[in-house]
């Protein structure tokens, strides 16, 4: 009785805000670290966030995994600093298709089914699978006045919608939206090409879309201040940088000596058509011809399977030394991790013709370990420039370029059993943890 009064006593001293987000644990996918690092931290600035999500009651090993029906039921789950509202999942048609006959069937269908749910959203939520949300929190918002602040994330951006119409309805809240990405100022082909019926009717639609829904923000956030000029520059509004970043606790992991004998090279997580990966690859195939009788050197993606053409693209570029590579679905968290800390090298690799503001959350992951990053090739900007100011790893732009630098690496760890840094800053590490840039959050949250 004594801890749920003292429960309800700190929660009356704190200034509550809701967290509306599609992604959150025990969802694998990394956008869900974010805002739970948000739910984690926001404690130590005298905020109470209370989440709002989906349930998300299947590991997410592949696509489809993500598409699922879930049980019916709302699950409320009470924490001393937070709590969570996950709520069921009730596929769409759509989704349902996709479920049922896989990413290779019907379609045309199913993207006839998005344009039309892209196209309704600016008059109804009926065709999103998870509108539940929405009804959720302007019901939990209208009941519980002394919440004035709402946060919503994107991907999916339709959530800047749902904080839209909750906006119109509900004067007493201020909303702020956080952009995981850049929506339609993308100055490329990265996602949606232009160039396509599909492409122009969403290239005409979602600028009027998105200049509408956050007109009534009280700010944004994203994941970079590149990415906060260009947003803020599009939409007029006043943006605030909160980067990605790791959670310290998750990589305090102990881990056996490493076998001199074997060199791992590990890349986690998706690859696009767009990140020149086959640059670091040739550099790996004379490297394994270089020390084939010396050293055994493996080069593992993990999770990167998730997406089924990303795998086909790896598998039929490595055939010829396929022995030495290995590509999985998305495992758990904790297992991902240890490989991370495990390995000798963490590959990263940019993405051509892409904005060069921003990076991935999987550098931050890499941050977290501790261990060296090898970026081939180089976005020259961001992620550059992340690695020279912590120290923690190098970058290459051209297969002799990677190869020679392998080369030395590989041929320092045989001889000493580690990869030295002799520039790395750890007081500059712990600058991307999560724990610091929540508190850029929290400073923004106690202005409003």
């Amino acid at each position: 009785m004594a801890d749920i009064e003292n429960k309800i006593q700190i929660q009356t001293t704190k200034k509550k805000v809701l967290i509306l987000s599609l992604y959150y644990p025990p969802c694998n996918i990394t956008a869900a670290q974010r805002v739970y690092s948000w739910a984690k931290y926001l404690n130590e600035h005298n905020i109470y966030p209370i989440v709002v999500t989906r349930r998300w009651d299947y590991p997410i090993k592949e696509q489809l995994d993500a598409y699922r029906e879930t049980p019916p039921d709302i699950i409320h789950e009470q924490y001393l600093d937070y709590e969570v509202y996950y709520l069921p999942y009730k596929a769409n048609l759509r989704d349902k298709i996709l479920v049922k006959y896989g990413d290779k069937r019907f379609k045309l269908i199913r993207r006839l089914l998005t344009l039309i749910e892209i196209i309704s959203l600016n008059f109804t939520n009926f065709f999103l699978p998870y509108k539940n949300l929405y009804n959720f929190t302007y019901k939990y918002l209208k009941n519980n006045i002394d919440i004035k602040i709402l946060i919503t994330t994107a991907y999916p951006f339709s959530m800047f919608r749902f904080a839209y119409m909750l906006k119109k309805k509900l004067q007493h809240i201020e909303w702020i939206g956080d952009y995981r990405d850049l929506w339609t100022t993308r100055p490329d082909d990265l996602f949606i090409p232009k160039n396509t019926f599909w492409g122009k009717i969403r290239a005409w639609l979602e600028p009027i879309s998105e200049k509408k829904w956050l007109s009534n923000a009280y700010a944004f956030t994203s994941i970079s201040q590149k990415y906060v000029d260009i947003i803020g520059k599009f939409i007029n509004k006043k943006g605030y940088p909160i980067l990605n970043g790791y959670i310290e606790e998750d990589f305090q992991i102990k881990i056996p000596e490493p076998d001199k004998n074997v060199f791992l090279i590990t890349f986690l997580g998706t690859l696009k058509a767009m990140q020149k990966v086959e640059v670091f690859l040739d550099a790996f195939e004379k490297a394994l011809y270089y020390f084939k009788d010396k050293i055994t050197i493996k080069i593992r993606f993990i999770g990167t399977a998730y997406e089924e053409t990303a795998a086909q693209r790896l598998y039929n570029y490595t055939k010829k030394y396929s022995q030495y590579v290995e590509i999985t679905k998305r495992i758990h968290r904790e297992e991902a991790i240890k490989k991370q800390i495990e390995s000798q090298l963490l590959l990263l690799v940019s993405y051509s013709g892409g904005t060069g503001g921003g990076t991935g959350s999987k550098m931050y992951e890499y941050i977290g370990t501790g261990k060296p990053m090898f970026l081939c090739p180089s976005d020259k900007a961001m992620m550059e420039e992340i690695i020279k100011t912590t120290g923690q790893g190098f970058f290459c732009n051209t297969t002799d370029e990677a190869y020679e630098l392998l080369v030395k690496l590989i041929e320092e760890f045989y001889q000493t059993g580690h990869i030295s840094m002799p520039n790395y800053n750890d007081e500059v590490r712990k600058y991307y943890s999560r724990r610091t840039q929540t508190k850029l959050l929290a400073d923004l949250i106690n202005h409003i």
